[in-house]
């Protein structure tokens, strides 16, 4: 109930902007003496999360000192939020920290920010696991590539800024010569192949098994531990899908495969020739 009470007063259209957020910010301070790292970790980090945009928007006290605590909680939701456990909330919270840093004017913590962001977002789109992978990256906006070229472009990094908005721009072909590279009838070893479908199948449905309600007759260490194993399943999925890749590369069946398409490089040149 704090939470969503946060929630609410931040959103708020009546009343003093200003005072709505210091209710929203109670409301989550609140919330958090119940959502403890230990007891609800994942309600734990979206509500440090939630606390971290209302800091960033908040009107009273020092400016910088309010950037400063929502970096730090959005450090909290961080915990949670990795890349390989929950890469479409860590995308979210990387965005976040990436436009607070601009805020205080440190655009190389924007930029490293920005990078983070855009390796949960490759990782997201080489799932492609519909509205858990490609089609949030595809679709949501907040292209983490556009945000890290305004960093560069600020950092006087001109041609990397040039070169990382054109890679993001080029991700849907990307994604699809990606796939056709990745495509298992390539795979010359029927072993091979047949290992390869079987390991990606799992790692999908680990992923949307991570992301999936939780059954709603659950207690808080009925939750916990729900979330413990999903997470450990993933993790193993994860490293059997990437330990037959580099096996499949290893044996050159083909050499190329779920290589990156687009690099700097291949951008540069083609950019040449136009």
């Amino acid at each position: 109930l704090q939470t969503n009470l946060g929630e609410a007063y931040q959103h708020r259209l009546v009343g003093k902007r200003s005072d709505n957020l210091e209710q929203a910010i109670t409301c989550y301070r609140q919330a958090l003496q119940v959502f403890t790292f230990e007891d609800a970790p994942h309600l734990h980090a979206e509500t440090y999360a939630r606390l971290g945009t209302a800091y960033r928007e908040r009107l009273t006290g020092e400016h910088h000192d309010n950037l400063d605590q929502a970096l730090s909680c959005y450090d909290q939701a961080l915990r949670i939020y990795t890349l390989l456990a929950f890469p479409q909330e860590h995308r979210r919270v990387q965005l976040a920290c990436a436009e607070t840093h601009a805020q205080r004017g440190d655009w190389l913590a924007a930029h490293q920010a920005c990078m983070a962001a855009s390796e949960a977002e490759n990782l997201l789109v080489a799932l492609g696991t519909g509205v858990m992978g490609r089609d949030a990256i595809l679709k949501e906006g907040g292209d983490a590539t556009v945000h890290d070229g305004f960093a560069l472009l600020r950092l006087g990094r001109i041609a990397e800024a040039a070169v990382t908005v054109e890679r993001g721009r080029a991700r849907g072909l990307a994604e699809a010569l990606q796939f056709n590279a990745a495509d298992p009838a390539l795979i010359t070893d029927a072993d091979r192949r047949t290992r390869y479908i079987h390991a990606r199948r799992a790692f999908v449905e680990a992923q949307a098994s991570l992301h999936a309600p939780l059954p709603s007759d659950l207690d808080e260490d009925g939750r916990r531990r729900v979330e413990l194993e999903r997470t450990a399943t993933y993790r193993a999925a994860k490293s059997a899908f990437d330990a037959l890749v580099a096996a499949i590369r290893a044996a050159e069946d083909p050499t190329d495969f779920l290589n990156e398409t687009f690099a700097a490089s291949s951008i540069l040149e083609t950019a040449a020739r136009c």
